[in-house]
């Protein structure tokens, strides 16, 4: 029996032991058991519960070692400590010295918990944010791809600017046999994706799959956990089906029996044995890819230009990315000469500009997600620095309540650096604790992001807290014990400190150095918090203006999902189109049920494909246009809410007579023929030389792409339409059910469709407003991490500057008191303190529109229907900013306006 080699143990908690145990034999003894004793729970209880007991084994242990440590600690406590902290014994290192002020440190703040705890809090907020957000940037941006040399790994595209084609799109095999002669690839794999049914003993299910040349294995360096890849003689014969199959189906559908190898199962509508079974971590082209099939290239150009496979490549180290693409040029160049048979292809080449387009693989993976992730990551460095200004704020005010005894201390011989050494030593205390409860929050807050985030977010089932992670957040809690401990710490070491001896005035008003300061600092987090104020208003913006966006069609109370008919059992267009027709009369007689359609690709999911067309009675010189096409049965238009401006939708008639009519968008009717009507005029796909289709109507423009994308040329064909040169058999249909509360119909639907045919799985299940919001969710996940940051922002702005105003009332009572004793009404006390709140909020939002007008560029990619200097939200957001800063200076106003005159002179 094959060997199959042990799971990994949950890296986090792998980790954190690594950390906890002494490293040495009896560390790797202990790992090495954990390790087995997980590895035996997972094949007899299965993944959750031996991670479960994973997880207690390491809490037990961490525990054990929190004890001896403790013991430890407290015997050297009573061995290194004496009454005086500050006292240097003759002998005693830097680092002695250090532990000594550490401790007095600790013992001091237990002495204030609520100033600690605020501190603290406080910290925690902004260290864990930024560990939560480095965790997940860390892991989609920053790591390698679990792939040999990954480095090596590039994306091979195409492009044609010049056939009104501006995306790039993928390959056709003969650019895959041409490329594989590039001097600078070491090699090259073709693959395609697909959904596809899996049958067997157990049934059918609907998998994603692959299909694949045995050189894609190679390319990405992947070895099987068990049996072995397919190889290019496999390939190479139509009648050698293999298969590789993901670790996870063979666990979940196969029970992880290691026999697997050599079974025969239906894949794709044929029969194929399992040769191999990828490891945990293969997850390529999809995270959800469950099956990997041989795929049979096209050497002799019959499929020439069916631009849909995917190109993956290995270059040589050290290749430039400029010469590769002047390789991968000169050998697409031959196409045209090699294919002169097929002239429309050729026009495509030449007249279309093609040109082969290479990106890192990692960056292709991303994708657009890249930037949103890079601006959340600034955004909580943002709320790090707002956090570190209110505590170093705080930590001021703290150190001048301190100038006696700092001032003793320097009388008695402390040096300057000793002394900063003291209030670094208190900063690095609260800091590692707001760092320690940052991590807790981490914790907890990487799992909430992930079910924030888009399901569609590349690397997301590899993001996990780990020792890089930890190490960041151990990090940022350093530079935040410097970043507020520094400042205080210089400012209150002066060789002007014994003068406070002589200063028995309490009441004074702080010196207008160290107002200034604290004012710096009120007027820095204001700014800032503007800054991410007006990032997340225009975001918001973005959103609500997409949202308004028409899509073309009535999201309400629809159901979609979706089946996918077996070759063998329904043969034909007619046989097919015929048992949709009769799962849509069943579905129609569902309680509730208002109209039923389906349609080939569901507006805002798969998005419809793209032809050149040739229009009858109009110029056919140089390329043919591009127009999208899918295939819809009769009521699809009345089930999706889709107005028919001219003519008719498509009816029964259309798709059994086969006269190949066809209903064209607004967008189509006014590209082609422009203040006509284009009723009854004709049009066929490039190349096509069987017949025409007839316009029968022309419906509004519907978003098939995203919100975002302005509707483009769209023809819509009957599932069943006449015979022609690349007629499509629509087996995998998404089907559209209108009814009041769609969610309560799924059984339902079940029921109806296993009766007519118990094999067929049903997927993708989902209403149309589901999708419409997926379709924004990438904004949408942005949006609220913004947001979210801008409310933390401005919160600790205004406690910011309410603390300030705060002490400096408490600092001017004794001057208020004698402004109320000479005449002074309460009213002007108030509008004092308010004035010079104000002052500070003014500075704040001159600074933060500065800021903003700089910064909020960066969301170009990211806003629609509105601009990154839209007055209205600059405007908006800083009157918001206004009112929480009045609001904030008001509270102290009102404290100072209520001060009786003649205590506060006595306490003087």
């Amino acid at each position: 029996m094959t060997d199959v080699p042990r799971p990994d143990p949950p890296r986090f908690w792998a980790c954190l032991l690594r950390i906890i145990l002494p490293d040495g034999v009896v560390s790797h003894t202990i790992m090495g058991d954990l390790h087995e004793e997980y590895g035996d729970r997972v094949v007899q209880g299965g993944l959750p519960g031996a991670r479960s007991w994973y997880r207690r084994e390491s809490i037990g242990i961490g525990a054990r070692a929190a004890r001896r440590w403790a013991m430890r600690s407290d015997e050297w406590e009573r061995r290194t400590f004496s009454g005086q902290p500050n006292v240097k014994r003759q002998g005693d290192s830097m680092f002695s010295n250090w532990l000594r002020d550490v401790w007095y440190a600790w013992r001091s703040l237990m002495r204030s918990p609520g100033y600690t705890a605020i501190i603290v809090l406080t910290l925690a907020l902004g260290i864990g944010a930024n560990a939560v957000v480095f965790t997940v940037v860390k892991s989609v941006l920053l790591d390698p791809l679990p792939f040999r040399d990954a480095h090596e790994l590039v994306q091979i595209m195409s492009r044609a600017p010049g056939a009104n084609v501006p995306d790039e799109f993928g390959v056709s095999d003969e650019f895959y046999v041409q490329y594989k002669e590039a001097p600078g690839l070491v090699s090259l794999g073709l693959y395609g994706v697909s959904g596809g049914i899996v049958r067997d003993d157990n049934g059918a299910e609907r998998l994603r799959m692959a299909e694949v040349t045995p050189d894609y294995f190679e390319t990405l360096g992947a070895q099987p956990i068990l049996g072995r890849l397919p190889t290019a003689e496999e390939s190479a014969l139509d009648t050698a089906q293999v298969v590789v199959i993901s670790s996870g189906l063979w666990a979940r559908r196969f029970g992880s029996d290691p026999t697997v190898v050599g079974r025969s199962v239906e894949v794709a509508d044929r029969q194929r044995t399992i040769v191999g079974v990828m490891g945990e971590d293969f997850r390529h082209p999809e995270r959800e890819t469950a099956v990997w099939f041989t795929r049979i290239v096209d050497f002799d150009g019959s499929n020439v230009g069916e631009f849909s496979q995917q190109l993956i490549a290995r270059v040589r180290p050290g290749m430039d990315e400029e010469v590769l693409l002047g390789q991968l040029k000169t050998l697409a160049d031959r196409l045209p000469e090699l294919y002169a048979s097929a002239p429309r292809y050729v026009a495509f080449l030449t007249e279309g500009q093609y040109t082969p387009v290479v990106h890192p693989l990692k960056e292709f993976i991303v994708g657009e997600l890249q930037q949103p992730l890079w601006i959340l990551l600034g955004t909580v460095g943002f709320v790090l620095l707002i956090v570190c200004a209110n505590v170093a704020n705080l930590f001021m005010v703290r150190a001048e309540g301190r100038r006696r005894e700092l001032a003793v201390r320097a009388a008695l011989g402390a040096g300057r650096r000793r002394l900063i050494q003291l209030h670094l030593s208190e900063a690095l205390v609260l800091a590692s604790l707001g760092g320690v409860l940052g991590a807790v929050l981490a914790i907890v807050g990487v799992p909430a992001m992930l079910r924030l985030a888009p399901e569609s977010l590349p690397r997301i089932d590899e993001i996990q807290l780990d020792v890089l992670s930890l190490t960041f957040t151990a990090g940022i809690s350093l530079l935040a014990a410097v970043a507020f401990g520094l400042l205080p710490a210089i400012k209150h070491s002066s060789r002007r400190m014994i003068d406070w001896l002589k200063d028995s005035s309490r009441g004074s008003s702080a010196g207008r150095e160290r107002q200034l300061t604290r004012n710096s600092l009120v007027v820095v987090q204001s700014g800032l918090a503007l800054v991410l104020l007006v990032g997340s208003g225009l975001l918001i913006r973005s959103f609500w203006a997409l949202r308004s966006v028409d899509p073309g069609f009535d999201s309400q109370d629809i159901l979609t999902f979706q089946l996918s008919l077996p070759v063998n059992a329904y043969p034909g267009a007619e046989r097919v189109a015929g048992f949709h027709q009769q799962i849509a009369e069943g579905l129609r007689g569902l309680p509730g049920v208002e109209s039923v359609g389906a349609v080939a690709n569901v507006p805002l999911s798969a998005g419809m494909s793209g032809v050149g067309v040739e229009i009858e009675r109009a110029s056919s010189d140089g390329q043919p246009p591009i127009v999208y096409y899918t295939y819809v049965m009769p009521n699809y238009f009345e089930t999706m809410g889709i107005t028919v401006r001219q003519g008719r939708a498509l009816e029964r008639a259309d798709q059994e007579t086969r006269l190949g009519n066809a209903v064209i968008s607004e967008t189509m009717a006014r590209t082609f023929w422009p203040n006509q009507n284009p009723i009854g005029e004709r049009f066929r796909f490039a190349g096509d030389t069987t017949g025409w289709e007839t316009v029968v109507g022309v419906v509004e423009d519907v978003r098939d792409v995203d919100l975002r994308t302005d509707p483009k040329p769209a023809a819509y064909l009957p599932f069943v339409g006449r015979n022609r040169d690349n007629n499509q058999i629509v087996r995998s249909p998404a089907f559209v059910v209108r009814a009041h509360n769609p969610e309560t119909l799924v059984s339902a639907v079940r029921a109806q469709i296993g009766q007519l045919d118990g094999s067929l799985p049903i997927y993708a299940i989902q209403t149309m407003e589901q999708i419409v919001n997926e379709s924004v969710v990438r904004l949408t996940f942005t949006m609220i991490a913004l947001a979210v940051s801008a409310a933390m922002a401005l919160i600790l702005g205004s406690v910011g500057l309410y603390g300030v105003l705060s002490y400096v009332v408490s600092q001017r009572t004794h001057e208020i008191g004698l402004r109320l004793a000479l005449g002074a009404g309460s009213t002007q006390v108030l509008k004092m303190v308010v004035a010079q709140g104000v002052r500070l909020a003014g500075l704040g939002l001159a600074l933060g529109i500065a800021g903003a007008a700089v910064l909020t560029r960066l969301l170009q990619g990211l806003l629609y229907g509105t601009e990154p200097l839209d007055i209205r939200t600059f405007a908006g957001m800083s009157l918001v900013m206004l009112v929480v800063s009045l609001l904030a200076s008001y509270l102290p106003a009102r404290k100072a306006s209520a001060v009786d005159p003649m205590s506060s002179m006595r306490m003087e």
